[in-house]
């Protein structure tokens, strides 16, 4: 069984979680043609769901803006007010790494 993160509240909500995520306007505008949807499996829905909703702790450097990481400060506040457990982090610290990378990739 896997569970819809992006897309679960309809098509608009996708591309806003998209965008959230860093996704770049062609992504955002694909996906939104292809009715995407991401499906997250059950064991990694809790670090999905705050990789999400961290869209707002990216640090980032230069003119350009570009990402450095997430600010962990704030993802502390994020994981205690939303009550996740201390063991996402690591999860989500593995997406970062992933995010990290791809956007290092785009440019």
């Amino acid at each position: 069984m896997t569970h819809a993160l992006l897309g679960e509240h309809g098509q608009d909500d996708a591309a806003e979680d998209l965008a959230a995520w860093g996704a770049d306007d062609e992504t955002v505008k694909r996906c939104q043609e292809a009715h995407a949807e991401v499906w997250v499996l059950p064991e990694n829905w809790d670090a999905a769901t705050l990789f999400s909703a961290c869209g707002t702790q990216w640090r980032t450097a230069g003119v350009a803006g570009v990402a450095t990481g997430l600010d962990y400060a704030g993802v502390d506040v994020v994981m205690r007010r939303r009550g996740f457990a201390d063991e996402v982090f690591e999860q989500l610290q593995a997406m970062e790494r992933t995010a990290l990378e791809y956007w290092a990739s785009r440019r």
